[in-house]
């Protein structure tokens, strides 16, 4: 009778356990979002106000709803003892919904390209799903409309509970530090700005002023 007792409760167990993962697996199929990179483009364009751009079009293919997305990129630092690399994070794009496209976009000024080794930036696109789900998805651009000729990256997922995870947390809060967020380059371009004007007004003189 007790091995009877033993059998049932295993088995209302695993019944448990198998309607947990159907319910997750039927969550994840329902709200799960899957961000693709349709075109990549970067280069130099003296027409705008920061020359130095990256440009990238992500199209939500999934059913769920991107919450935010964003260009990270990586550049090796100049300085032969530096320990970090330079981080740099775009304006992010928000609620992208599904089937929706949009431009994700970062520009940078001639200055900022004396840091580092740009030609040998390693760009990525970050986003975050309605789930809370972290991804990131690398474009291939090795070579001239490459993206042509091969299969595209696909997105990974990043378990809160593994090193790749906490290692974007990482580089987002070093570029937060060096100032190379949206934000933080806002800061610094209205400081640049308030500077130039105020070296182009000259203080008055005693005598100018009589």
């Amino acid at each position: 009778m007790n091995w009877i007792t033993v059998i049932i409760n295993l088995l209302l167990v695993l019944v448990t356990f198998l309607t947990v993962l159907y319910a997750k697996k039927t969550l994840h199929m329902e709200y799960s979002s899957q961000v693709i990179v349709r075109r990549y483009t970067w280069g130099y364009d003296i027409k705008r106000e920061k020359p130095h751009y990256w440009e990238v079009l992500v199209k939500n293919v999934g059913k769920g709803y991107i919450v935010k997305a964003f260009i990270l990129l990586s550049v090796k630092h100049k300085k032969k003892y530096n320990l970090f690399k330079l981080y740099y994070l775009s304006k992010p794009v928000v609620e992208l919904n599904p089937g929706e496209e949009r431009k994700i976009l970062l520009e940078l000024w001639d200055e900022e390209l004396k840091k580092g080794y740009f030609n040998k930036a390693k760009l990525e696109v970050i986003y975050q799903d309605s789930l809370g789900n972290i991804f990131a998805v690398k474009p291939k651009i090795k070579d001239w409309n490459s993206h042509l000729e091969t299969f595209d990256k696909l997105p990974k997922k990043m378990s809160k509970l593994g090193v790749r995870y906490w290692l974007y947390i990482i580089k987002m809060k070093i570029a937060k530090k060096q100032g190379n967020t949206s934000p933080e380059m806002l800061r610094r371009e209205i400081k640049m700005k308030q500077y130039y004007i105020r070296s182009l007004i000259k203080p008055l003189n005693k005598e100018d002023t009589k």
